[in-house]
């Protein structure tokens, strides 16, 4: 079984991370090259901004332990469904 993709991020995350590195909107497109517009869109909601372009982000303004924490969280995840899935089968094999 797969870990489920983590998607975009919320408009109330992207402001977050923005307002945790100091930076203007301005400063936080530039970082990922968009335009100012499009990154008042994704602050505001209208548009949803790429997981892609806010991981970029948030290791390019020193948040990246918030994407490696998910990530090492995501692994663990399927890990877990990995040996549950592995276990019924060991005691599924074991009563026939």
């Amino acid at each position: 079984m797969k870990a489920k993709s983590m998607g975009n991020p919320r408009p109330q995350a992207i402001r977050s991370a923005r307002a945790t590195s100091g930076l203007t909107q301005t400063e936080a497109a530039e970082i990922v090259f968009v335009s100012l517009a499009t990154w008042a869109r994704w602050e505001a909601g209208t548009c949803p901004m790429p997981r892609g372009l806010y991981d970029l982000f948030l290791i390019n303004t020193n948040q990246r332990e918030v994407v490696c924490e998910r990530g090492v969280l995501q692994g663990l995840d399927a890990l877990i469904s990995d040996a549950i899935a592995l276990r019924r089968k060991i005691v599924s094999a074991r009563v026939e």
